[in-house]
């Protein structure tokens, strides 16, 4: 027959399991979690690469196109692109 102890022993096997089945449900949802705060981390990181990839870029066009722009310049141009008055008769740039 089953008896008041066997029911007894029967809940608390019951409670073990539920509990280790918490546990072990929280452990696994920890574990995917972080694997997935990984994952967005790291395609955060990859956007802000490539972000950073086309801004760096676009500043090396610009660098060149200044860059060629300066030196088409003579003297007096590039005196006045600098914000100084050119004398033409000593060709002194002030």
């Amino acid at each position: 027959m089953f008896g008041l102890f066997d029911g007894l022993k029967a809940s608390a096997a019951l409670a073990v399991l539920g509990a280790g089945s918490l546990v072990g449900f929280l452990a696994g949802a920890g574990l995917f979690y972080q694997i997935g705060h990984w994952q967005g981390e790291d395609a955060g990181r990859e956007a802000e690469r490539g972000a950073a990839r086309e801004r760096a870029l676009e500043l090396i066009k610009q660098r060149s196109e200044d860059n060629a722009a300066i030196s088409r310049l003579d003297m007096a141009g590039l005196c006045v692109e600098l914000g100084g008055v050119w004398v033409p008769e000593t060709a002194e740039c002030r």
